[in-house]
């Protein structure tokens, strides 16, 4: 998860803080601990924001668990609910992979496993990332799904 800490968003919340410990260093001798020191806060500052990101998400994992769809694993399940809520949503295998923790070719997996069965389609959103979507015959596939 460290992958997604975003020092940049805080030092940016915090530019005067910034340019201040900027320019002490360059005044006091070209000392950098006044800019290290910022910048171990803004690190910690970020993993607090990225540690309550995962704790927000988890929870809602817990309060909103997902009805189990025979034939599917239980994050299988969560996106077609998803997607059954929010016919317009765009998941990723990032997504995926923050919400459950699990690795990436886990999460490609199992969306994938909903591309053959024809429930979502996906399309590149640059070389690297793919987006899924809600396929042609989900509608139909839904109808035949009691627990769904």
């Amino acid at each position: 998860m460290a992958e997604f800490i975003s020092v940049s968003n805080v030092i940016s919340k915090f530019r005067q803080q910034y340019h201040k410990t900027f320019s002490q260093g360059q005044t006091d001798e070209n000392n950098a601990g006044y800019f290290i020191q910022f910048y171990i806060q803004s690190v910690q500052m970020a993993f607090k924001s990225l540690r309550d990101f995962a704790l927000r998400i988890s929870k809602e994992k817990v309060e909103k668990p997902a009805q189990k769809i025979p034939g599917y694993n239980e994050r299988q399940t969560t996106v077609l609910q998803w997607l059954r809520e929010d016919g317009e949503k765009m998941i990723t295998i990032r997504e995926l992979r923050s919400v459950y923790g699990v690795s990436k070719e886990t999460a490609r997996t199992d969306l994938t496993v909903l591309v053959e069965k024809g429930w979502i389609k996906y399309y590149n959103i640059n070389k690297k990332t793919y987006a899924f979507v809600k396929g042609e015959g989900f509608d139909e596939l839904a109808t035949t799904i009691e627990a769904f």
